[in-house]
């Protein structure tokens, strides 16, 4: 996070420069005139969520996609993702938690696109452990050759080592002749290691991983025309920094009407780190942001406190659940307390 900050603050005359005042209010971003057009994939989206769909397919710079509570954020960005490889070769899809990773991974993957889950995967859930980059390196065509590369070098290695320390000179050349080949062969596995990852990066369509993940030593070098960061209204600052200086534009989602991003020490929040990205760029962008409006989670009656306090009265509940009540309860079979 600190060599991401590093970076912005230098950047000068740079997209990551432009990006930067974009997102903190210095500029205005920019937005193509002719992006309404027809999506490729048909979806049942509702209209404001179209609408948020069409407005990342415009964005030049940055977009946000404004989620409140049960209005199918999620779904919304992984359409909105969908319709953006469609147009482009390769994106990398971020959150700050492995949880928030793991279910945009496993909806992208649902939907049939080619997606390499990043990070270790003892922190990866167990259904989305064919999808991390060690597992698909094993799957590769490549792996089998590979594996017996690695063999034939520790063979080399435990044979070298089995020499008494009182030798003559041809044990001790054998011996070293023994640790230099399985050096190179050593050498030589990491370098179709290397090619194996690359050629499975060359042909992805989404890399995902946490925000501090996006520095993974294995795609550090690449480049990509949009990132996109999901719960961004609950990420610090600083680590969404790391994914944005590998990007040409930007798509925040998230709701900075919910939950703040957890900072421990309270001096650090009341210096700001409390203030997400999000949360700065939509109060001074308005224009970058739309907001889902109709929800499905909740009776209209829970959701009207919320929908005047937070959202402008904005939120219409979903006929299937304007009305929703509890069903029809027997008393006597309730539980009875001392």
């Amino acid at each position: 996070m600190d060599y991401a900050l590093g970076k912005v603050m230098g950047a000068y005359e740079s997209r990551l420069a432009d990006l930067r005042d974009v997102l903190l209010g210095g500029k205005l971003a920019r937005f193509k005139p002719d992006a309404e057009a027809m999506l490729y994939y048909p979806s049942p989206l509702n209209e404001s969520q179209l609408a948020a769909v069409r407005h990342v397919l415009a964005a030049q710079d940055v977009a946000i996609i404004h989620g409140p509570p049960g209005t199918g954020k999620t779904t919304t960005l992984v359409q909105a993702i969908i319709e953006t490889i469609r147009r482009e070769r390769r994106v990398l899809v971020c959150a700050p938690s492995n949880t928030a990773v793991d279910l945009l991974t496993e909806k992208l993957a649902e939907r049939g696109v080619n997606v390499i889950r990043m990070g270790n995967p003892s922190r990866v859930s167990d259904l989305l452990l064919e999808h991390t980059l060690d597992a698909q390196i094993m799957n590769h065509k490549s792996y089998s050759e590979l594996k017996s590369m690695r063999q034939t070098a520790e063979q080399y290695r435990e044979m070298a080592g089995k020499f008494k320390r009182h030798f003559g000179w041809e044990e001790r050349e054998q011996r070293r002749m023994l640790k230099e080949q399985a050096h190179q062969m050593l050498q030589e596995s990491d370098q179709l290691e290397r090619y194996i990852t690359e050629d499975l990066l060359d042909k992805v369509q989404v890399i995902t991983c946490t925000l501090v993940g996006a520095g993974n030593r294995a795609i550090r070098h690449l480049t990509y025309e949009t990132v996109f960061i999901d719960e961004a209204a609950q990420a610090l600052e600083p680590g969404c920094w790391i994914p944005i200086t590998r990007a040409n534009r930007v798509v925040l989602a998230g709701d900075h009407c919910q939950l703040p991003p957890t900072v421990k020490s309270e001096q650090a929040a009341r210096d700001g780190l409390r203030e997400t990205l999000f949360e700065k760029c939509i109060q001074r962008q308005p224009d970058v942001a739309r907001m889902l409006e109709v929800q499905y989670r909740m009776h209209e009656q829970i959701m009207a406190f919320s929908s005047a306090q937070f959202y402008d009265n904005k939120l219409i509940a979903h006929s299937t659940v304007r009305h929703a009540d509890l069903p029809d309860y027997d008393l006597r079979f309730a539980p009875t307390w001392p």
